[in-house]
């Protein structure tokens, strides 16, 4: 299953010299494969409106915690 967004992110800039409103358009999914129940994956790309920079992201997230391990 994929889940498909769109985001506007943006960050208020306070500078000694500046301040600015830097802002993105964010265009991703997250994959969820049936077999790996705690496992996320996805893909992000970022355009820059003002400001910002320009990026591709890719991640894989899975629960773990230090006594119990992988998964819950």
């Amino acid at each position: 299953m994929t889940v498909p967004y769109l985001a506007v992110p943006f960050t208020f800039l306070n500078t000694k010299d500046e301040n600015f409103v830097a802002s993105n358009l964010a265009l991703g999914s997250e994959f969820h494969y049936v077999d790996w129940k705690e496992v996320n994956m996805g893909a992000e790309v970022g355009i820059d409106l003002n400001k910002s920079y320009s990026y591709i992201s890719l991640y894989l997230t899975f629960p773990f915690e230090s006594h119990k391990g992988f998964g819950k």
